[in-house]
């Protein structure tokens, strides 16, 4: 992100039980000079359902495979159901705004 010294990493939270889980994402920041140390992290995120009849809501099953910055845009590459590929574009100056100091 700046000059080689920060690196971008993604993270999936799996919520719930055996039976039921919902997932969600962080993105997080790496020192690549401190032993890949984490020094910010995003509040946890879904990928929206693009379904009509779910709009608004969580997909139910999502995983967060590749990451890319290409320029000014943070590119997510995902899976939904276990059998759909998805393709997300963000602002790197929104994916800014979302990191936070790491405790």
């Amino acid at each position: 992100m700046g000059g080689g010294a920060e690196l971008l990493g993604i993270g999936r939270v799996a919520r719930g039980n055996t039976r039921y889980a919902l997932f969600f994402h962080t993105v997080f920041q790496v020192n690549n000079t401190e032993a890949f140390a984490i020094s910010r992290v995003s509040p946890l995120f879904c990928f929206a359902s693009v379904s009509p009849p779910h709009a608004g809501l969580c997909e139910t099953i999502q995983f967060a495979g590749g990451l890319v910055v290409r320029g000014d845009t943070l590119v997510v590459t995902y899976g939904t159901n276990d059998c759909e590929a998805k393709v997300a574009f963000v602002p790197m100056r929104r994916v800014q705004e979302l990191l936070l100091p790491a405790q």
